[in-house]
């Protein structure tokens, strides 16, 4: 269903207040309640952020489009790495672009940073009861919300974004398509959809009749069944918005996720391949323009007070693929150890029976 057609069916469609109330979810109540001040704290979630959506830049898609303004399918490598395991599985991720009218005209368009931090906003927002719905066992989640409350937001946060782009971005990631492929051990399985699956929208007209008319959007599957399964940890969103590199919130989220032993003693270790690999955001043509990118993404990290300090290792210092040590700073390994005090604090209280099936590469709805 497109965007237009959603606008169309809006005066048929219930708002949130007439949806029917979900049966109380113990996961849900976990992702929306915070260890610490829940103003600052967002939740990062498993597979969806290892998924490298957001990789193609504005710039990069200026370069691919043909004559008619249309673009290729952008299809990136990366490993995903479940939680709290040691298995690495090889994923291919693809994404066929939205193709919108903009003045008259229709052109193709790939998500990329604009979309990056609208989703951000709006899981922001669906973590706040008032905004959100989680339906467990339907395995559906909800968001609504105003333009305008998502330009505050961004505005705030050093952001700013009209309403107009925020409208366009909705837009791409409603109308774009995602397909994910899971290789190894004799598995593959597919999962497609968009980012946001459906939306409804609210006209000019609508807004004007009722100034408090809301946007509604149906979150993707994925988020749902990571809630149903507690695939997700929660970090310092405040953090992540304050930062201006995208590869510099990449590795934020990043660290979030893996970096569940954090200690001023015991560095985190990475590959400059592996960054390369799993972000994708490093599409330079010079390497070492693009190591370039990655100091440029620690230092932000360190003026942020995510890292203390990071090391370059002597032995691959001036070779092809650089190791990176980064130290956390005492504020980050606070951070992390409220994110794993609430993750146990919760998992001892669910019965291990009741817990849905995690989000294997067997599992995935095509």
């Amino acid at each position: 269903m497109t965007m237009n057609q959603n606008r169309e069916q809006s005066g048929k469609n219930k708002r949130m207040k007439d949806l029917p109330a979900p049966t109380p979810s113990a996961q849900f109540d976990m992702f929306t309640a915070f260890y610490g001040d829940p103003k600052k704290h967002s939740n990062t979630i498993e597979l969806w952020d290892a998924i490298p959506k957001y990789s193609c830049s504005a710039r990069k898609q200026i370069a691919l489009r043909d004559k008619d303004g249309r673009l290729p399918i952008w299809e990136r490598e990366f490993i995903y790495k479940p939680y709290n395991s040691d298995e690495q599985i090889p994923a291919t991720m693809q994404i066929k672009p939205a193709l919108i009218k903009v003045d008259g005209t229709e052109r193709s368009f790939l998500p990329s940073v604009n979309e990056e931090l609208i989703e951000e906003v709006l899981r922001k927002l669906f973590a706040d009861q008032k905004h959100g719905r989680h339906y467990a066992d339907q395995e559906q989640s909800f968001v609504e919300f105003s333009l305008a409350m998502i330009a505050r937001e961004l505005r705030m946060r050093g952001h700013s974004r009209s309403l107009e782009q925020i409208k366009l971005s909705l837009m791409i990631m409603n109308e774009c398509r995602l397909l994910l492929f899971f290789h190894g051990n004799n598995k593959k399985a597919a999962y497609r959809g968009a980012i946001i699956p459906e939306a409804i929208e609210v006209s000019r007209a609508e807004y004007l009749a009722d100034p408090k008319s809301r946007w509604r959007v149906t979150l993707p599957f994925v988020y749902s069944r990571a809630i149903n399964n507690l695939q997700f940890r929660q970090f310092n969103y405040e953090i992540l918005m304050s930062m201006s590199s995208q590869l510099a919130r990449w590795l934020h989220k990043l660290l979030a996720r893996r970096y569940t032993n954090a200690s001023l003693t015991q560095p985190y270790s990475i590959r400059y391949s592996t960054i390369k690999r799993d972000s994708a955001l490093l599409v330079h043509s010079r390497e070492d323009r693009n190591r370039e990118t990655v100091r440029d993404a620690l230092e932000e990290l360190r003026a942020q007070d995510v890292l203390l300090f990071y090391k370059v290792s002597k032995s691959a210092a001036d070779g092809r693929d650089p190791l990176y040590e980064l130290t956390p700073t005492g504020v980050f390994v606070a951070e992390v150890k409220a994110a794993n005090k609430r993750q146990l604090d919760y998992e001892s209280r669910l019965l291990e029976g009741n817990r849905p099936a995690p989000f294997a590469a067997g599992s995935l709805p095509e």
